[in-house]
Order: C-alpha cells, then sequence, then structure tokens
C-alpha cells in the first residue's frame, strides 16, 4: 500500500492518494490497451477490420504502460517495508503474488485458450500459459533477487548512493538522472523503438522490469527528496516525452531514446499525479481495492467477449464501445462477487477479509 514519509506527529507512515491513483489509471488503461488488440492486427481474436485512429493513442501508451507498473510496484514494496518485517514480507508477495499467478495459469488462461481455439477453429486449444499474469512472476523474482540490496537500501538511508542522489536532485532536472541506466540497456542491446515494447523479450523484459522495480523503491526511499523534485519537473518531462512521441511517429525511429520518452511519461505523470491527486476519495478505496482482481478477470472475459462479438457485422466504433463496456461492466461484477465469497478472495490476490469501507 503506497505511503510516504512518516507523520512527525503520529509516527505513522502517511499514504501517498497519488500513487495509488495512478496503479488504478495505469492498470485501466492497460484493460483498454488489451482491448484495442481485438481492433489491430496484433490480436489473437480480431474484428474483421481495423480502426486506425487506435494506432496513434496504443503506440503512445506502449512505451510507458508497463514499466510505470514496476515502478509503481517498487514503491509499494518499500512503503510496505515500513510495517511488516521481512518474514511476513515474503509471506505478503508470496501469497498476493504467486497464488493468484498459479491460479491464472492453471485455470482462468484454460478458458482463454479455449475461445482463442474456437475463433481459429482448431481442434485442440493450445496449452494455458500465464497470459497476461506474467506480470506477476515477475514482481516475484524481483523480489526474490533483490530482497538483500534493498534491505541494506532500507537499513542504510544515508548510503553513498542516496547521498549523492540528493544533491542532484536539488536541480531541476535532475531526475532526469535516472533514465541514464535505462538508456544505456537499450544501447546495449541496440533496441529499435518497436523492440522496446517488447516486454517479453527475454533480455530487454527482465532488465527492463528489474531496472524500474529498482528505481521506484529508490524513489519512495528518498521520500521528501522525490516528491519535492516532482513537481518542478513535470512540465518539462511532458513536453519532452511529447515531443520525443512525435518525432518518433513522424520523422525516424529514435531507438535507445525511446527509454527516455518512456521514462519522461512516467515522471510527467508522477509529477502531475502529485500536485492535483494526492487526497483520500471513497472511488479511490472502492477501486483501490477492485483494480487487483479485475486486472485477474478481464483477459479471459474480454477474449470471450469479443469471441462473440466478432460474429456480428457491427460498426467498428460501436463494437470497440461494447467490447469496453462488457470488459469493465463485466469484470467489476465478478469483483463484487468475489469479494464477498472469502475462500476465493486470495485467489485474486485479496486478504481473506473484507476492509471496512468495503
Amino acid at each position: 500500500m503506497p505511503r510516504s514519509q512518516e507523520d512527525p506527529l503520529s509516527k505513522r507512515p502517511v499514504r501517498r492518494h497519488d500513487i495509488d491513483w495512478l496503479r488504478v489509471i495505469a492498470l485501466l488503461l492497460l484493460i483498454f490497451y488489451h482491448a484495442a488488440f481485438v481492433f489491430n492486427s496484433e490480436g489473437a481474436i480480431r474484428y474483421r477490420a481495423s480502426l486506425d485512429w487506435l494506432d496513434p493513442v496504443m503506440s503512445m501508451l506502449n512505451v510507458w504502460r508497463i514499466p510505470i507498473l514496476f515502478v509503481i510496484s517498487g514503491m509499494s514494496l518499500r512503503f510496505a517495508m515500513e510495517r511488516r518485517n521481512w518474514k511476513r514480507l515474503w509471506q505478503d508477495r508470496t501469497l498476493r503474488l504467486m497464488l493468484p499467478y498459479y491460479f491464472g495459469w492453471f485455470v482462468l488462461n484454460r478458458i482463454t485458450s479455449l475461445f482463442i481455439a474456437m475463433h481459429r477453429g482448431s481442434a485442440e486449444p493450445a496449452p494455458p500459459d500465464a497470459g497476461h499474469l506474467w506480470f506477476l512472476n515477475n514482481l516475484f523474482v524481483y523480489f526474490a533477487l533483490l530482497s538483500p540490496l534493498l534491505w541494506y537500501l532500507k537499513k542504510h538511508p544515508n548510503n553513498s548512493l542516496f547521498r549523492c542522489l540528493r544533491r542532484i536532485y536539488r536541480y531541476r532536472l535532475g531526475l532526469l538522472v535516472m533514465a541514464l541506466p535505462l538508456v544505456l540497456e537499450a544501447i546495449v542491446l541496440n533496441l529499435e523503438a518497436g523492440q522496446y515494447k517488447d516486454y517479453l523479450d527475454p533480455a530487454h523484459g527482465w532488465l527492463l522490469g528489474g531496472g524500474m522495480f529498482l528505481t521506484g523503491f529508490i524513489f519512495a526511499s528518498l521520500r521528501d527528496d522525490y516528491w519535492q523534485a516532482l513537481p518542478r519537473l513535470r512540465w518539462i518531462a511532458l513536453a519532452l516525452a511529447f515531443g520525443l512521441y512525435l518525432t518518433r511517429m513522424t520523422l525516424l525511429d529514435l531507438g535507445p531514446l525511446t527509454a527516455l520518452e518512456s521514462y519522461c511519461w512516467i515522471l510527467a505523470l508522477f509529477g502531475f499525479a502529485s500536485r492535483h491527486l494526492n487526497r483520500p476519495s471513497k472511488p479511490l478505496r472502492y477501486l483501490s481495492s477492485a483494480v487487483y482482481p479485475v486486472y485477474i478477470v478481464h483477459l479471459p472475459l474480454q477474449i470471450a467477449l469479443s469471441w462473440y462479438l466478432v460474429q456480428f457485422q457491427l460498426p467498428l466504433n460501436l463494437a470497440l464501445v461494447l467490447l469496453l463496456a462488457g470488459v469493465f461492466g463485466g469484470s467489476f461484477a465478478l469483483y463484487e462477487i468475489i469479494r464477498r465469497v472469502k475462500w476465493i478472495r486470495p485467489l485474486f490476490g485479496m486478504k481473506l477479509t473484507q476492509d471496512k469501507h468495503q
């Protein structure tokens, strides 16, 4: 749960509502992105034609939609370390990540495989795999492998790396220094812009995700040095991100500079969220509880609805609206069932008992 510096009066971590909002927004955009694939040549189930206006939107989202989730996950882990010892962290991460991961692999994604096989006219569905839940496995691996380093950084907040970053963050463009390892990774792997979005690539996907996860952990560890630097850079980061995006779309392949574009989108989003979204609300409390199980169930539901929808000759934009309404409405309806049945809650990343606000 996203929290930041301690309240000097209560000595309890202060919750970062902006990070809650960003997690919700990023995951809901991911659901939109998956639905848009039905009207794109890359979808597992494809409609009869493509929606051309979706291409620039998806291209803009593609370079940061997954990296921002890794950054938020790294932050969330650092906030959780304020409230849990290492044993409880291992228990929590194992149950909340790996139980839904394997349940999705062996149960939910069988539904996905079945409908894709019917769409393609295959006699036998392909063996189910992790599908969209690969992200959960990556998070657990990062947590497991980086545990000694993360614990050291938590126990030694005045280490030389953090001292150096605190000095750099005093400059208006200081936060951009964290983009250097990301650009270097893209240079070493000689990535083109189109390859940067391949988050399942064995080398690039793991390195990028791990780098973003560690970046988020560092941001949350630096607390006010990070939060105070964000608003100063938000407009610059937005201008850089949009300029790099337009260049990539209209002029040339930016190659490794796509990493800088991705990072600038993320900085801009964090900057504007810190200024405008860091406040509690009833919708946020509900969405924060719902978004993880909604993320888990949305893709099997989307594939099933897509299989049914492509059998009709509907106008493309109407078909997209109907699909989105069905996926969002159906996913939240399933969440309302899941949260009321105690024994299935852990299968969808939820605690056994409901929070008071639910």
